[in-house]
C-alpha cells in the first residue's frame, strides 16, 4: 500500500510492483496477486494537513475491514451515495472528500482501499484538526 503513490519503496514512482514488471518476474508478481486478493482488506480515511510542500499531518483510520470485493464496492457505493467521482491514479483509485487547493495551511481527505494491515495511526496534533470521524453504515 502507498498513500502517496509518489512515494515507491525504490524512490519516486519506482514501486516493487514497477520493479517485478521491468524484471519480468511474472510468477512472483502472480504470487503477490493472489496473496492480495486472500488478504484481508480495509477502506480508510485519511486526512492531511499540510503546513508547506510536502509538510503535513497525517490522520489514518480503518472505516471499514473486508475481502477486496467488499472493500471496493464500499468505497464504490460512498462515493455513488455522496455523488464524487472515484478518481485513479496509477494502481491507486481514492475518493477525494476535500476539494483541492493550492494553498497553505489546507486540508486533504480521502476514502482509500487496499489489502494489507495498515492501522489507525493519527499523531496528536492531527488530533486536535479533526474530530470528526467519517460515518459509514457497514451494511
Amino acid at each position: 500500500m502507498a498513500l502517496n503513490p509518489r512515494t515507491g519503496l525504490f524512490g519516486p514512482n519506482k514501486s516493487l510492483r514497477d520493479r517485478l514488471r521491468a524484471d519480468g518476474a511474472v510468477e512472483v508478481h502472480a504470487l503477490a496477486d493472489a496473496a492480495l486478493e486472500r488478504c484481508l482488506w480495509a477502506v480508510y480515511r485519511v486526512r492531511r494537513c499540510y503546513t508547506a510542500p510536502a509538510k503535513a499531518w497525517r490522520s489514518v483510520q480503518i472505516v471499514h475491514r473486508a475481502d477486496r470485493a467488499e472493500a471496493t464496492a464500499l468505497l464504490t457505493d460512498l462515493a455513488a451515495h455522496l455523488r464524487i467521482r472515484l478518481r485513479t491514479d496509477g494502481e491507486h483509485t481514492r475518493l477525494w472528500l476535500a476539494p483541492p487547493s493550492t494553498e497553505f495551511p489546507r486540508n486533504g481527505s480521502f476514502g482509500y482501499c487496499s489489502g494489507g494491515r495498515s492501522g489507525h495511526t493519527p499523531s496528536t496534533t492531527h488530533l486536535f484538526h479533526w474530530r470528526k470521524p467519517l460515518v459509514v453504515d457497514s451494511r
